[in-house]
């Protein structure tokens, strides 16, 4: 990352267009409670980060192991809560104001046919 940041500013003062790079999170329960911070003092340490995504972990790969979806998948709630503008705002509030700050569910990458619109969260 810091490597980005420093070809991202010498880009910028030679004036050959903005590279743009951001930090794309994986949300899952145990790092939940860690996004406000993650705004607050990862992103400030980039000063060129131009995006920051917090997006919910949909049950793929290693984390469609049953075990994993009951511990680490994040609960209707907490999608609700990543997903709702009132946490988009603070998160917004807290990063460099020069970062898009953006939340998905993610729910466009669940392959279980419960998983389409209106169903609840598949896992």
């Amino acid at each position: 990352m810091a490597l980005l940041d420093e070809v991202a500013g010498e880009r910028s003062a030679a004036a050959r267009g903005r590279l743009r790079f951001g930090i794309d999170c994986v949300v899952i329960r145990s790092n939940f409670p860690q996004l406000e911070a993650f705004a607050a003092d990862i992103a400030h340490r980039f000063p060129h980060l131009t995006t920051l995504g917090f997006n919910a972990a949909v049950p793929e790969g290693l984390a469609s192991r049953p075990e994993f979806c009951a511990h680490e998948l994040l609960d209707d709630d907490q999608v609700a809560r990543l997903t709702s503008e009132t946490l988009r705002s603070r998160l917004r509030a807290l990063a460099p104001p020069s970062v898009s700050v953006h939340t998905t569910d993610n729910m466009n990458l669940v392959m279980n046919p419960s998983g389409w619109p209106g169903a609840s969260t598949p896992w």
